[in-house]
């Protein structure tokens, strides 16, 4: 009788322990992919933001040679004209 007790405790505690396991495994799993959403999250952010970056980069430096483009034919047509 105490040996049966004993083993059914014993079985008992393992299975416990196992619960305790798979959710501590659960948790950790979540946690982690919680954590890699954010970065994701973050990384797409930032290159959003070096995108737009570039995209008014782009425009600036394409206004400026629009810019140049006309001053020459602007100077041109001084000479010619």
């Amino acid at each position: 009788m105490l040996r049966r007790s004993l083993v059914s405790n014993g079985v008992n505690g393992l299975s416990y322990l196992a619960v305790a396991v798979v959710v501590v495994v659960v948790v950790v799993v979540v946690v982690v992919v919680e954590i890699m959403i954010m970065v994701t999250e973050v990384v797409v952010s930032g290159q959003r933001v070096l995108l737009n970056l570039r995209k008014k980069m782009v425009m600036k430096i394409t206004f400026i040679g629009v810019k140049e483009e006309e001053e020459e034919e602007e100077e041109e047509e001084e000479l010619v004209g």
